[in-house]
C-alpha cells in the first residue's frame, strides 16, 4: 500500500455532500488563493476518490480546492490541473483513519482556543 500523488483536471473533481461552505470561508479562500498564486501551487493537497475513469469526488481538502479555483480566476496562467492524493481500495481505510485523526486534532484545537 502506498500513497502517491496524481495530477488531474480540476474539472474532473466533483464536490458532493460537504459541510464546508465556500461562502462562509471567503476570506480564507481568498488569502490561500493569493499564496497559491505566489507559490504556483498548493502545499497541502486534496484527497479525492475515483468515481469512474474520468471523474473524482473530493473527500478532503475543501478549502484548498476552492482556493485553487479562486487562484485560477485571479491568475489564468495557473494550470487547470491539480495535484491530489487518490483514495483507492488498497489505501482507503488508512486514508480515512488518518483524516479522522486529523479532524479530531483540529476540532480539539478549536475547542481549546475557545476556552
Amino acid at each position: 500500500m502506498g500513497l502517491f500523488t496524481s495530477i488531474i483536471d480540476i474539472d474532473s473533481i466533483k464536490v458532493k455532500n460537504s459541510l464546508f461552505s465556500p461562502d462562509n470561508n471567503a476570506t480564507k479562500i481568498e488569502a490561500l488563493a493569493n499564496t497559491i498564486i505566489d507559490l504556483g501551487g498548493l502545499v497541502n493537497i486534496p484527497v479525492v476518490q475515483q468515481i469512474n475513469l474520468e471523474d473524482y469526488e473530493l473527500i478532503s481538502g475543501h478549502l484548498e480546492y476552492y482556493a485553487y479555483l479562486k487562484a485560477i480566476q485571479l491568475n489564468s496562467k495557473l494550470p487547470d490541473r491539480l495535484t491530489v492524493f487518490i483514495s483507492n481500495k488498497k489505501n482507503k481505510t488508512a486514508i480515512n483513519k488518518q483524516l479522522e485523526i486529523l479532524e479530531t486534532i483540529e476540532n480539539t484545537q478549536k475547542d481549546t482556543s475557545k476556552s
